[in-house]
């Protein structure tokens, strides 16, 4: 009996005791902070000479890339058309001013904006996938703007006109220092 007694013992003896829970909190990792970025708001006018393109409409688009950028201007699906008129008997279509999607917000950087008028072809390919082949393509105008890390906004009007060339007028908006 004994034997059986001190065999309880040691197995009784081999119980882990429970563990104690820690009296401080691991320190809480911060969750990391939004990369900041800008809204872009972007307006057009003034006007499209569609006449040497027959029944094809004009596209009035703005197209942003980073500064420094030497790659082809033409729009993609991803960049920001502005709505026209269907163009009257001289061929002249207007800018109505409002962009049919707007752009996404800029991470801090220099940016290059060009006015660009054109006409995709009726064989291009349709968005989500780029616009090409167009059959004419001009880029009328072209400024460089920087969004800092306190831009808030940034405002682009182009304004279009019939000879294929356009001019820009950006105002950028930073926040209170």
């Amino acid at each position: 009996m004994l034997l059986l007694a001190a065999t309880v013992v040691v197995l009784g003896g081999c119980v882990e005791e429970p563990t104690q829970r820690p009296t401080q909190r691991p320190a809480a990792t911060p969750s990391p902070t939004p990369a900041h970025t800008a809204q872009i708001v972007l307006h057009g006018e003034g006007t499209l000479d569609c006449a040497y393109v027959g029944t094809f409409p004009c596209n009035a688009t703005v197209v942003i890339r980073p500064a420094g950028y030497n790659g082809s201007w033409e729009p993609a699906a991803t960049d920001s058309f502005f709505s026209t008129s269907w163009f009257d008997d001289d061929g002249i279509q207007v800018v109505e001013g409002d962009v049919r999607e707007a752009p996404s917000p800029l991470p801090p950087g220099t940016y290059l904006v060009a006015g660009v008028m054109g006409v995709p072809s009726d064989e291009g390919a349709q968005p989500p996938a780029t616009l090409k082949p167009w059959t004419i393509l001009h880029v009328g105008c072209t400024a460089e703007f920087d969004v800092s890390p306190t831009t808030e906004r940034v405002d682009i009007s182009v304004t279009y006109r019939p000879d294929d060339t356009c001019a820009v007028i950006i105002d950028v908006t930073d926040s209170a220092p």
